[in-house]
């Protein structure tokens, strides 16, 4: 019993640091988008999706295909159900 609960503690570890990696490269993605479309002033990801901003509203026809492809594939790790809002150079929010 001792070596499948090491077994499974370890499981968790990797897939923790799997989904800290995955939520940076989505972040390094979303920062470049912003910086590419000067239009766009906030990325936010939550319940299950992600969206830019512009100014006041929702850029809703906005599509990243590098973020769609990485979220796409590593669905097992339900990363857009990890908050996260920022603009292109201002800290993460993770809880709002």
């Amino acid at each position: 019993m001792k070596e499948i609960d090491l077994l499974i503690e370890k499981s968790e570890q990797l897939l923790t640091e799997a989904s800290e990696l995955a939520l940076k490269e989505i972040e390094r993605i979303a920062r470049k988008e912003l910086g590419k479309n000067k239009k766009l002033k906030k990325f936010t990801m939550a319940m299950g999706t992600y969206f830019f901003s512009y100014k006041n509203e929702i850029a809703y026809s906005y599509e990243c295909k590098e973020l769609d492809e990485l979220i796409n594939k590593y669905s097992d790790l339900h990363l857009t159900g990890c908050p996260m809002m920022f603009t292109e150079k201002g800290d993460v929010i993770t809880d709002w």
